[in-house]
């Protein structure tokens, strides 16, 4: 089942870059300008919004219909993209189709590790899921510049994503528990009340999910980032490549460090601090391939390392929550702020005169912080007293 989500979410995130670094193609091919071809990319992280509270009501109801209905959607939202041929508007809705079960399942890494694994093991499955997304990512960006043709790209996406499909219509099956169950039986409408009086735990997913979409950003707007530094969208994929890999092994190692040590912070602090060095090397060397291959691999390392970590400490903090309301919160501000951060970032440059990657530096330093200064043993700790107090406090039952 754990590969099965990796599956969705690898094809998932490969479809989402389709043409962050083959923009100047995508531009000729559907006759249209930048800022319409941006919408592909865009679009899944908008749809973040209308998602995401969808997605923490269907993984209450079951895990393996969803994801049986994602897969579908996926498949024909896949072949609209390919049949649409020069019809942006056509090719648009299907990239959404996509989008929206991107968002829509972007929370099931944590879902799927409680239905299927012991709490003590949840860690590797949790940084394994939510890192796959990555992997995708890493995958369309490098090899979009090499096909002769977006017809012939298109046509590739749509295949194994039906193989995809095909793959967890046979392999699939249901889990034995209910998958958002927890210890005081809460209804949906008191875990929200629950979150809404958590302040602290509000104020940790924001810093944790402005960290990832300073990351969202950077990797979705990769060749116009860096197109004002003489970088070609070969050399733009090979570079968004590279982060999406450094985030990859980041994920993996936090977890790892938390099943080894059984401590939170000082991974915290060690992916904060470094993820604040990797933006700024990068931001010096950005005008340089090989340099800014380096650059941006310590950038994802840090500011995509996080994620996994975050959403456990989020999920730990307050377990009287679903882990897919957390999660999602998680990913519906990071991909929320992304937006936000997208056209300044882009416009940086033209408007400034210095790099996007400088203004991505002044953010992250300020986020990251903040959430070392937020996220110590004493707040921890009083803050999850007063949040196990409430939840007992606010029990329908």
């Amino acid at each position: 089942m754990l590969l099965l989500y990796c599956y969705l979410q690898w094809l998932g995130g490969s479809i989402w870059v389709t043409y962050a670094s083959i923009t100047d193609k995508a531009i000729s091919y559907y006759s249209t300008n930048a800022n319409i071809v941006n919408l592909f990319t865009l679009s899944f992280l908008i749809l973040q919004f209308p998602m995401a509270p969808l997605s923490s009501i269907v993984f209450r109801k079951s895990y393996y219909w969803t994801m049986m209905i994602s897969f579908i959607i996926s498949a024909i939202g896949a072949w609209i993209r390919y049949i649409a041929e020069k019809n942006i508007f056509l090719a648009l809705l299907g990239h959404v189709l996509i989008g929206a079960i991107n968002s829509l399942t972007l929370s099931g890494c944590a879902v799927l590790a409680k239905l299927w694994f012991d709490e003590k093991d949840r860690s590797i499955p949790i940084a394994i899921g939510s890192t796959s997304n990555l992997l995708g990512c890493a995958y369309g960006l490098v090899i979009s510049p090499y096909y002769s043709s977006i017809p012939s790209l298109l046509l590739t996406q749509s295949i194994y994503t039906t193989l995809a499909c095909l793959f967890n219509i046979l392999f699939s099956h249901k889990a034995l528990i209910n998958p958002c169950s927890n210890n005081l039986s809460l209804t949906y409408k008191f875990e929200l009340e629950l979150l809404y009086k958590d302040k602290y735990l509000l104020l940790l997913i924001f810093f944790i999910s402005s960290g990832l979409g300073i990351a969202y950003t950077l990797t979705g707007i990769i060749y116009q980032l860096l197109e004002s530094s003489g970088i070609s969208e070969i050399q733009a994929g090979w570079i968004g490549f590279s982060m999406y890999v450094g985030g990859t092994f980041g994920g993996l190692l936090s977890s790892v460090l938390v099943v080894k040590t059984k401590n939170y912070v000082k991974p915290l602090r060690f992916y904060s601090i470094l993820s604040m060095i990797g933006v700024g090397t990068w931001a010096f060397v950005s005008s340089d391939f090989f340099s800014g291959v380096v650059g941006s691999a310590f950038t994802g390392f840090g500011l995509f390392g996080i994620m996994p970590l975050g959403i456990e400490i989020v999920i730990e903090h307050n377990k009287f929550i679903s882990e897919a309301i957390t999660t999602n919160l998680v990913y519906l501000i990071a991909q929320g702020l992304s937006v936000i951060f997208t056209y300044p970032i882009i416009y940086c440059h033209e408007l400034l005169g210095f790099s996007g990657l400088w203004l991505s530096l002044i953010l992250c330093v300020f986020i990251m912080i903040a959430l070392i200064l937020t996220y110590n043993t004493s707040d921890i700790e009083s803050n999850r007293e007063l949040s196990q107090s409430l939840a007992l406090n606010l029990n329908p039952n």
